[in-house]
């Protein structure tokens, strides 16, 4: 008798979850996230998980874990995107509880990921809900596991219901849940691109900088690139700029960069993820990184995904301007490109630069 007690009271604790609106709600989020990309290979993905990090409430407690078991459930049907074992990533999760999530902590969590299940992780989908009593608030972040950047996001809220409060551990009340309303679809139509204005007919230089420091002596101090920065010469007699100093620097020229252009300059190594940063007058600007980890060397240009190099001993980098467009080359192969419809005419560069960082042989170029 005893047994069955048990055994009805969780048929009936199992009928209310499932198929609810709540339920859906959480997988149409899943699927939303999934359809905002466009890939053959599907992205490798940890789903986070926020009870690790934190001690929560019971009722919040089951309230993350259920909707990450739906998330999970959800993704193993979508062709863009597939979890990784939460049962196998949850305890290196675990292991990396209380670490500041900066670049160095994906760099652990992708290699310990590789290390003890042979998988290479894409990205960390985190997973937030907030309690408006009468609405729950779900946010949606994927995150890149080697850029660090934010890949996507998808927030939608839905009304409270008897599923959601029984999980939150709040009363359950008998008003019977409104009919969900399917929302309209609607087929935008495409916009058409723009077309570009004709260009002039091309007058003067076009060479716009040329710099290889050779015209300077060993240890030349360089202010007109940046504080603490001097010429380092290499055994072979080449000459770069760099710093003998501890520390980040910032090296960079003002100069107007038109809509079509490139900058090239050549660099030895990568020393702490440099970034190269394309600026406008009102502070706008393009943002291209190069990064080192345990699966090697690594690029990539504002809010995109990373692209993996082979680093040489001297590397060429290219960025090519045409309009609102920026393609990246390394070591004359194309790596990727965005589109930055709010930059206006480039004001200037920046680039990194610490200890054992050098760069040379800078150009710009109207195109």
């Amino acid at each position: 008798m005893k047994h069955a007690i048990v055994l009805i009271t969780v048929l009936l604790f199992c009928s209310v979850l499932l198929a609810t609106p709540f339920e859906d709600f959480v997988k149409e989020a899943g699927s939303e996230l999934a359809g905002k990309f466009d890939t053959v290979i599907p992205l490798k993905v940890v789903l986070d998980n926020s009870n690790i990090k934190a001690q929560p409430a019971p009722g919040k407690a089951m309230m993350q874990g259920f909707i990450r078991e739906l998330l999970d459930s959800a993704l193993e049907q979508s062709e863009t995107l597939k979890p990784i074992d939460v049962a196998k990533t949850d305890p290196i999760l675990k292991g990396l509880a209380g670490t500041k999530r900066d670049y160095h902590y994906f760099d652990e969590l992708g290699f310990r990921i590789h290390q003890n299940l042979n998988v290479i992780a894409d990205a960390l989908l985190e997973i937030n809900f907030t309690d408006l009593n009468d609405t729950l608030k779900l946010e949606l972040r994927l995150i890149d596991a080697i850029t660090t950047s934010e890949l996507a996001m998808v927030k939608k809220e839905c009304p409270a219901d008897n599923q959601s409060n029984q999980l939150l551990g709040k009363p359950i009340t008998e008003k019977p849940e409104p009919a969900k309303e399917k929302p309209e679809l609607t087929q935008e139509s495409p916009k058409p691109k723009p077309t570009p204005p004709p260009q002039p007919p091309e007058t003067g230089n076009k060479i716009l900088l040329s710099e290889d420091f050779s015209g300077f002596e060993e240890g030349d101090a360089l202010p007109d690139w940046g504080k603490g920065v001097v010429v380092i010469k290499s055994p072979e007699g080449k000459k770069f700029v760099g710093s003998q100093i501890k520390g980040k620097r910032e090296i960079g020229r003002e100069i107007a960069i038109p809509e079509q252009a490139e900058i090239s300059f050549s660099f030895s190594r990568v020393v702490e993820n440099p970034s190269l940063i394309l600026y406008d007058s009102s502070g706008s600007e393009v943002r291209v990184t190069l990064a080192r980890n345990w699966r090697g060397y690594w690029v990539w240009i504002s809010g995109s995904m990373a692209m993996q190099f082979e680093c040489e001993d001297l590397n060429q980098f290219r960025c090519k301007r045409v309009g609102n467009t920026y393609k990246v080359y390394i070591n004359g192969r194309y790596m990727l490109s965005g589109v930055f419809e709010e930059i206006k005419e480039i004001a200037g560069f920046k680039l990194d630069l610490h200890q054992g960082q050098l760069y040379t042989n800078f150009e710009i170029k109207k195109l």
